[in-house]
């Protein structure tokens, strides 16, 4: 490894010194308001803007999509609770219709061995 010849603490303390004051110089100087300046920062000002227009515009298409869906959704669940009801009153209509033809079942063989017992103590 070489070695430098800088073995002087003050010397490499003073260097460091002027290091920091030529990039302070550089900043300054880089910061002081020049027209590319200028237009380097209205240029990013532009773009930041327009992708902050970008960024709401998809923010509320999102929202948008978000309540179509939950709509659709609303929909479906009342489609699907109308269906549920219209297929309850199906099947009570059905059982009331099952159970008239049973009460009517069982009226007719009422009817029937009545009928036999009537013709037995007849014949008697």
């Amino acid at each position: 490894m070489p070695r430098f010849n800088d073995n002087d603490p003050s010397s490499r303390l003073s260097k460091s010194a002027d290091a920091k004051k030529a990039l302070l110089n550089r900043f300054k100087t880089a910061t002081v308001n020049d027209g590319a300046a200028d237009e380097r920062r209205a240029a990013r000002l532009a773009v930041s803007q327009e992708r902050d227009k970008r960024t709401a515009a998809r923010a509320e298409a999102a929202k948008l999509e978000k309540e179509r869906q939950l709509a659709a959704q609303e929909a479906k669940r009342l489609e699907d609770e109308r269906l549920a009801l219209e297929k309850a009153e199906e099947d009570a209509r059905l059982r009331r219709a099952e159970a008239d033809a049973e009460v009517q079942r069982l009226a007719d063989q009422k009817a029937a061995r009545d009928a036999r017992y009537a013709a037995r103590k007849a014949r008697r």
